[in-house]
């Protein structure tokens, strides 16, 4: 690997420079298809074609962690990047294409016709409560992240 001035490329690399690849590649279109698509377009921070930027911008990966868009819509920019835990990472997901109400964890339940609130926490589904109302639900689900995830 080539600039070794940082020490993070000797070798298989670091876990700070493994994560710093992945994300030119996904960046770069050179995954997958799926990955072409899903990350064609995505900004990246000024500098962050370089290493050594990234490291200054971002500092060490801690172990456990990885890389992590706050808004997945966004790219990747200092303001937008974070080391993240596993369950961090799986609590900022996209919402489904077929989501109408533009909350996660917020559907439409057609067999009782009310709106329904749910969060998963310690890894079961937890219903939050059925509204007629959408604003209710929405705001049910706001509390259960703040009850079960802060």
């Amino acid at each position: 690997m080539a600039n070794n001035k940082h020490g993070h490329a000797r070798g298989q690399g670091t876990p700070t420079y493994k994560s710093w690849c992945m994300m030119l590649t996904r960046v770069r279109g050179t995954g997958n298809e799926r990955q072409r698509r899903r990350y064609q377009g995505l900004e990246l921070e000024p500098g962050w074609e370089n290493f050594t930027t990234f490291l200054a911008d971002i500092g060490e990966r801690p172990e456990g962690y990885t890389l992590d868009r706050r808004d997945n819509e966004a790219g990747y920019t200092k303001a937008n990047c974070r080391w993240a835990t596993p369950t961090t990472q799986a609590r900022n997901t996209r919402r489904r294409k077929d989501n109408v109400t533009g909350v996660r964890g917020v559907h439409y339940d057609r067999i009782r016709s009310k709106w329904m609130a749910y969060i998963t926490a310690c890894g079961r589904q937890i219903t939050l409560g059925r509204y007629t109302d959408l604003d209710d639900a929405i705001a049910t689900r706001k509390a259960g992240e703040e009850k079960y995830w802060k």
